[in-house]
């Protein structure tokens, strides 16, 4: 079990967040933190951002609200 908070909507955003977790640790991009991580687009999809593994950004709910603020 991975320690996730997982909300797909489609198949391709789930498909995107296993190629992810491939690619990359299962950790937070900014500090490590290994725990209440969620996935978070680098560019929105409001602002033309794509669903792949790409535009995604493993965070702790700490950094995702950082990041969230300044995009």
């Amino acid at each position: 079990n991975l320690p996730l908070k997982v909300i797909s909507r489609s198949t391709d955003i789930t498909n995107a967040k296993i190629d992810y977790l491939v690619k990359y640790e299962k950790e937070c991009r900014v500090c490590g933190k290994k725990e209440d991580l969620f996935f978070t687009h680098k560019k929105p999809l409001s602002k033309g951002g794509k669903n792949n593994a790409d535009n995604l950004i493993l965070l702790c709910e700490k950094h995702r609200s950082e990041y969230k603020s300044t995009n």
